[in-house]
């Protein structure tokens, strides 16, 4: 299952317009093992991404100003991906995807 924590209206809009039915839920507070979640920088701290990390769910950030010591920090907390939000969507929706994929072939 996919899940949104993002709070930018049009961008959570725009990714769930993106994946669909497979968006399931706009919080994951209840995100289970193998869960993705997409979430931003701004909407998700790295507290915050170890807490759902360690529980199993994947976690990827979409970052608008992406900075290096950011990306070390996520992916030491557990995030699955780090990913520049781009203005183009589907640059953003095959990066994403190909994140997805890449988490069923390691199931």
């Amino acid at each position: 299952m996919i899940r949104v924590l993002i709070k930018h209206r049009g961008l959570s809009s725009a990714m769930r317009a993106t994946f669909g039915g497979a968006v399931v839920a706009d919080v994951p507070d209840d995100a289970e093992r193998d869960d993705l979640v997409l979430t931003t920088t701004q909407d998700t701290s790295p507290g915050a991404c170890l807490a759902m990390s360690v529980r199993g769910v994947h976690v990827v950030v979409l970052a608008s100003q992406p900075r290096d010591s950011e990306e070390a920090s996520y992916l030491r907390a557990g995030a699955a991906n780090y990913i520049e939000m781009t203005a183009n969507a589907e640059a953003l929706a095959v990066a994403v995807t190909r994140q997805i994929r890449a988490d069923d072939d390691c199931r």
